[in-house]
């Protein structure tokens, strides 16, 4: 009977855990995932000049504030991490949440051009 429950556990805290976790914070994590990408397109645009006000020193406290929320998607991923997630598992995740957002193409493009070419 010990052993019985011994091996319930185990299964439980290994599969059960990682599971019930992700389904739990999945809805979560992928609007947070989604922020923090569009939050570091934000900066490095301004960071490089390209929205044409990067010397306005309000835009740029803005992008730096906008960045706060990838602390909180960071640090939910680490608690996923730690309950047992995969790192593919919330790869996917991650990936899912920002296939679901129809972001436009040029709003992707935008900071990786090289106008000085």
């Amino acid at each position: 009977m010990v052993i019985a429950f011994s091996l319930l556990f185990i299964v439980i805290v290994e599969y059960g855990r990682p599971f019930a976790v992700s389904w739990y914070y999945q809805d979560e994590y992928s609007k947070l995932a989604l922020e923090c990408d569009q939050s570091m397109h934000d900066e490095a645009a301004l960071r490089a000049g390209t929205s044409g006000a990067a010397k306005d020193p309000a835009l740029e406290v803005s992008g730096m504030v906008g960045l706060a929320v990838c602390h909180q998607y960071d640090v939910l991923r680490k608690r996923m991490l730690i309950n047992g997630v995969s790192e593919e598992r919330l790869a996917l995740i991650g990936l899912k949440g920002l296939e679901n957002e129809q972001i436009p193409v040029n709003r992707m493009v935008d900071p990786h051009r090289m106008d000085r070419f």
